[in-house]
């Protein structure tokens, strides 16, 4: 194994730990420090709100990651373009399904804050714009990719489907920033509006700190495997073949 390639599987490793650690700090906070987990609860709404937290930071932060991670990690074991696109495609489409579940928790949270006579605000601060401008970019992206490649690939000029692949890639880089900022705001809320005694480092906000430090780190080497161009095995359209390449890698987009 070359240096290049035991560094690239090396950040990999370290990449996957610290998502896996960024996903358990957030979650032990809000079972220790913010009540818990409790869909069907009628009385405490921060137990349902808890599910948006955890949610968002699963489908958003993690597998959106690791779905933006899926043609370095496949092109490097030389997997079919056809492969990496349907593994691509699912992640995504379970994220959706994560980000889905935890927008409708606030909403229900809210609901409840609500019926108990609570004066219920939506979408007043930086976090929830930022996160609706975030929604509503990967929304129209996933879209427009699951249109593109089921009608319309077949009868664009390969030059055009260049130009949209680099406009594919530059925006999930982009929305997968606007994810990090979205999770970090929103962790900076909790940790204003809940964590205990937060201007005093107490153990919450210590711990709450630590999960965004590790949050910012996973966005950070995601973001680095993403930019560094050896580690681009499968070709842009008309692009010149890398050592890495396969005949199942070079394609057009079909």
């Amino acid at each position: 194994m070359s240096p290049d390639s035991l560094l690239f599987w090396t950040l990999i490793v370290v990449t996957q730990v610290i998502g896996l650690v960024s996903y358990g700090l957030v979650h032990s906070w809000l079972a220790t420090y913010n009540g818990g987990f409790n869909w069907s609860s009628n009385t405490a709404s921060h137990m349902i709100q808890n599910y948006h937290a955890l949610f968002m930071t699963v489908g958003f932060m993690l597998l959106f990651g690791e779905a933006t991670l899926t043609y370095r990690l496949l092109s490097r074991i030389k997997a079919p373009y056809l492969v990496q696109k349907v593994v691509h495609a699912s992640i995504l489409l379970l994220a959706t399904v994560f980000w889905v579940v935890g927008l409708v928790a606030a909403l229900k949270a809210r609901g409840l804050d609500k019926a108990q006579g609570e004066d219920v605000l939506h979408f007043y601060s930086y976090h929830s714009w930022v996160g609706f401008l975030l929604l509503m970019i990967f929304l129209c992206q996933l879209c427009f990719a699951l249109g593109w490649h089921t009608l319309f690939i077949r009868y664009v000029p390969p030059r055009f489907q260049a130009l949209y692949q680099n406009i594919h890639t530059f925006n999930g880089i982009f929305l997968f920033t606007l994810t990090t900022v979205t999770c970090l705001t929103g962790l900076n809320e909790l940790a204003l509006l809940k964590a205990e005694d937060y201007s005093s480092l107490s153990s919450s906000g210590i711990h709450l700190n630590f999960a965004g430090l590790a949050i910012l780190g996973f966005a950070v080497l995601i973001i680095y495997l993403l930019w560094k161009p050896e580690y681009k095995l499968t070709p842009s359209i008309g692009g010149p073949v890398t050592d890495g390449d396969t005949e199942n890698n070079l394609h057009p987009m079909t």
